[in-house]
């Protein structure tokens, strides 16, 4: 299995507006490809991009109804007090992520 792993609401470490332009781009990206991943994971800082309102929400959605799993971590979630705005996001343990991540053929880190 292809998995991505998103542990940031943006990419890099400069220019933050810049870093949330690019995650957009990213995420729209996973859109596009004839290849989609087997599961997408939010962890951390990652799970703020499910808030209801972000403005990821709509390509969140979209991925969402692809043929693809998308799984939170409730750890993240319970600390920045979150909620995946999108139904079919399931909250699981970073346990539950750590084992996925370890049974991959390839884990992509944006």
């Amino acid at each position: 299995p292809i998995i991505v792993a998103i542990s940031d609401d943006r990419l890099g470490t400069a220019d933050d507006g810049h870093g949330e332009d690019l995650m957009q781009i990213f995420l729209r990206g996973l859109m596009d490809r004839m290849t989609l991943p087997d599961e997408v994971v939010f962890y951390h800082r990652g799970v703020l991009l499910l808030e209801k309102g972000h403005p990821a929400e709509t390509v969140i959605a979209h991925l969402c109804t692809l043929d693809l799993e998308m799984k939170a971590c409730t750890e993240s979630l319970e600390f920045y007090k979150k909620e995946p705005a999108a139904y079919k996001i399931q909250p699981v343990p970073m346990s539950e992520i750590t084992r996925d991540l370890l049974k991959a053929d390839r884990v992509i880190h944006p």
